[in-house]
């Protein structure tokens, strides 16, 4: 099965144009919008290109990476940002759930017809901030419930989502979760019925340790795999080829700390602070020109860039 290419061109929707345009100031970019129906699909839609892998992993199949563009790690932060603060906000809209839970309890001394109205707002907010958690439910399992190789912005945005609501994410009761080993070439859950639990989550952050510290280079982890003979590369061999940016490294050194600690949940202003400055200012701005530009010089690199296949069609040429 074919994998579609990278589909990353210049924003024309006003949210993706006042995110990018207003990186530390989401909040004040959700909160008018904030309980719009059509806001979780928009934010999903963002997340595709970040979160499915567009072509086959590169160094286990022996295929070149396909490139991707420039400025990819700074828009996945911006838009990974959206959903964590968005998820964050409606939390937060209820205080905490020790709070919620005395207001519940306050209102049973409430006349029928309020008590009845109180639980109905508590249970209306529950079902406005589902969708949110469902997006942010796949995010997670995608990046750290997947032995396939996942795409390396889902790694990023997972980071980017526990430091800006995970603490949110923790605090909220009976969240229901499943989903495992995502294969990306059928866009299919291998395990779509087996739950997980935010224990289950804070362990897997912690083996994000394990990944390779020296594997920032593209091209010298092709290389060693090389070295391998077959058409794939055996499980002792994979650690050691295994690409690991290094962006995605210091996002998920940021929020296993954050989660053992117990800090609270980053604004955007002050995510934006820790890591949009350590990207390339060159090579990765977020305005809507920049992305135009750098649209066009990655679909000119794409055009000369080797063919990728799936493991299904392996030893047949097809387009990424």
């Amino acid at each position: 099965m074919d994998l579609e290419p990278y589909v990353f061109g210049p924003p024309t929707d006003d949210l993706s144009l006042s995110a990018l345009a207003r990186p530390s100031e989401l909040e004040n970019v959700l909160r008018p919008i904030l309980y719009d129906p059509e806001l979780p699909a928009k934010l999903s839609k963002f997340m595709d290109m970040f979160t499915n892998r567009m072509s086959t992993p590169e160094i286990p199949y022996h295929t070149y990476d396909p490139g991707r563009p420039s400025n990819y790690f700074r828009v996945c932060l911006v838009y990974a940002t959206l959903i964590g603060r968005a998820y964050a906000l409606t939390v937060n809209c209820w205080s905490d759930d020790h709070e919620s839970s005395e207001a519940l309890d306050r209102a049973g001394a409430l006349p029928p017809e309020l008590r009845i109205s109180v639980h109905e707002a508590y249970l209306h907010h529950l079902a406005r901030r589902e969708p949110f958690w469902r997006l942010i439910a796949d995010i997670l399992a995608k990046a750290l419930f997947s032995t396939i190789e996942p795409e390396p912005g889902a790694r990023y945005a997972a980071g980017i989502i526990l430091l800006t609501a995970g603490q949110a994410i923790k605090a909220t009761p009976f969240l229901d979760a499943h989903g495992k080993e995502w294969i990306p070439w059928i866009s299919e859950y291998d395990s779509a019925d087996v739950r997980w639990t935010w224990r289950e989550v804070e362990d897997a952050l912690v083996k994000t340790a394990d990944l390779p510290r020296n594997n920032t280079n593209s091209s010298d982890c092709f290389e060693r795999a090389l070295h391998y003979e077959g058409p794939g590369i055996v499980e002792e061999n994979l650690h050691d080829s295994m690409y690991i940016s290094h962006e995605m490294l210091d996002v998920l050194d940021a929020a296993r700390a954050h989660i053992k600690e117990g800090r609270d949940d980053l604004s955007s202003a002050e995510v934006m602070e820790r890591f949009l400055g350590g990207l390339d200012a060159e090579n990765n701005e977020t305005s809507p020109v920049s992305i135009d530009r750098n649209l066009k010089d990655y679909s000119s690199d794409r055009a000369e860039s080797e063919t990728i296949s799936s493991p299904e069609t392996e030893g047949e040429a097809t387009s990424p």
